[in-house]
Protein backbone atom coordinates (compact mmCIF):
# COMPACT_ATOMS: atom_id res chain seq x y z
CA UNK A 1 0.00 0.00 0.00
CA UNK A 2 2.79 2.44 0.90
CA UNK A 3 4.57 1.82 -2.42
CA UNK A 4 1.36 2.55 -4.33
CA UNK A 5 0.82 5.74 -2.35
CA UNK A 6 4.38 6.93 -2.96
CA UNK A 7 4.06 6.11 -6.67
CA UNK A 8 0.84 8.18 -6.93
CA UNK A 9 2.46 11.03 -5.01
CA UNK A 10 5.44 11.00 -7.41
CA UNK A 11 3.09 10.86 -10.39
CA UNK A 12 1.15 13.90 -9.17
CA UNK A 13 4.37 15.89 -8.66
CA UNK A 14 5.67 14.98 -12.14
CA UNK A 15 2.44 16.38 -13.64
CA UNK A 16 3.54 19.80 -12.36
CA UNK A 17 7.23 19.32 -13.27
CA UNK A 18 8.17 19.08 -9.59
CA UNK A 19 10.89 16.80 -8.21
CA UNK A 20 9.52 13.56 -6.75
CA UNK A 21 11.80 13.79 -3.70
CA UNK A 22 13.89 16.49 -2.01
CA UNK A 23 17.05 17.14 -4.04
CA UNK A 24 20.48 16.30 -2.61
CA UNK A 25 22.81 17.03 -5.53
CA UNK A 26 26.42 16.93 -4.22
CA UNK A 27 27.46 19.68 -6.64
CA UNK A 28 24.38 21.82 -5.92
CA UNK A 29 23.66 24.74 -3.63
CA UNK A 30 21.92 24.43 -0.26
CA UNK A 31 18.47 26.00 0.06
CA UNK A 32 17.96 26.89 3.77
CA UNK A 33 14.33 28.02 3.44
CA UNK A 34 12.63 24.92 4.91
CA UNK A 35 13.46 21.80 6.89
CA UNK A 36 13.98 19.71 3.74
CA UNK A 37 17.24 21.57 3.03
CA UNK A 38 17.34 20.75 -0.68
CA UNK A 39 20.70 20.84 -2.38
CA UNK A 40 19.67 22.15 -5.78
CA UNK A 41 21.74 21.63 -8.94
CA UNK A 42 22.49 24.43 -11.40
CA UNK A 43 19.36 25.22 -13.47
CA UNK A 44 17.33 23.00 -11.14
CA UNK A 45 14.41 23.72 -8.81
CA UNK A 46 13.82 22.71 -5.20
CA UNK A 47 11.25 20.22 -4.00
CA UNK A 48 8.81 23.11 -3.42
CA UNK A 49 9.19 24.34 -6.99
CA UNK A 50 9.63 27.90 -5.70
CA UNK A 51 13.42 28.07 -5.42
CA UNK A 52 15.90 27.51 -8.23
CA UNK A 53 19.59 27.88 -8.91
CA UNK A 54 20.70 30.09 -11.78
CA UNK A 55 24.34 31.04 -12.34
CA UNK A 56 25.14 29.76 -8.85
CA UNK A 57 22.55 31.97 -7.13
CA UNK A 58 19.49 30.84 -5.20
CA UNK A 59 16.51 32.58 -6.78
CA UNK A 60 12.76 32.54 -6.34
CA UNK A 61 10.19 33.34 -3.69
CA UNK A 62 11.25 34.21 -0.18
CA UNK A 63 9.58 34.66 3.19
CA UNK A 64 7.94 37.89 1.99
CA UNK A 65 6.66 36.63 -1.35
CA UNK A 66 5.27 33.38 -2.66
CA UNK A 67 3.42 32.05 -5.65
CA UNK A 68 -0.20 31.24 -5.14
CA UNK A 69 -3.43 30.68 -6.91
CA UNK A 70 -6.89 30.97 -5.44
CA UNK A 71 -10.52 31.24 -6.29
CA UNK A 72 -13.58 32.62 -4.54
CA UNK A 73 -15.97 29.85 -3.63
CA UNK A 74 -19.42 31.43 -3.23
CA UNK A 75 -20.52 28.36 -1.30
CA UNK A 76 -18.33 27.61 1.73
CA UNK A 77 -17.94 23.96 0.83
CA UNK A 78 -14.26 23.96 1.77
CA UNK A 79 -14.94 24.86 5.38
CA UNK A 80 -12.37 24.00 8.04
CA UNK A 81 -12.94 21.21 10.52
CA UNK A 82 -15.83 21.85 12.89
CA UNK A 83 -13.72 21.56 16.05
CA UNK A 84 -11.66 24.64 15.12
CA UNK A 85 -14.36 26.63 13.33
CA UNK A 86 -16.09 29.47 15.20
CA UNK A 87 -19.24 28.66 13.27
CA UNK A 88 -19.10 25.13 14.60
CA UNK A 89 -21.65 23.41 16.77
CA UNK A 90 -19.65 23.51 20.03
CA UNK A 91 -18.50 27.14 20.26
CA UNK A 92 -18.55 27.13 24.07
CA UNK A 93 -15.75 24.55 24.18
CA UNK A 94 -13.74 26.04 21.30
CA UNK A 95 -10.12 26.48 22.38
CA UNK A 96 -9.26 29.13 19.78
CA UNK A 97 -11.85 31.80 20.74
CA UNK A 98 -9.08 34.39 21.04
CA UNK A 99 -8.64 34.34 17.27
CA UNK A 100 -12.35 34.62 16.40
CA UNK A 101 -13.78 37.83 15.00
CA UNK A 102 -16.68 37.62 17.43
CA UNK A 103 -16.82 36.15 20.91
CA UNK A 104 -19.94 34.22 20.00
CA UNK A 105 -20.93 31.65 17.44
CA UNK A 106 -20.57 33.34 14.04
CA UNK A 107 -23.41 31.63 12.21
Amino acid sequence: MEKKLLAKHAESRRAFSLPTSPLKDPSGKLCPICALECIIPEDGAGYCGLKEIEKGKLLGSDARFGKLSWYLDPLPTNCVADWICSAGIDFENLTHKTYCLKQEREL
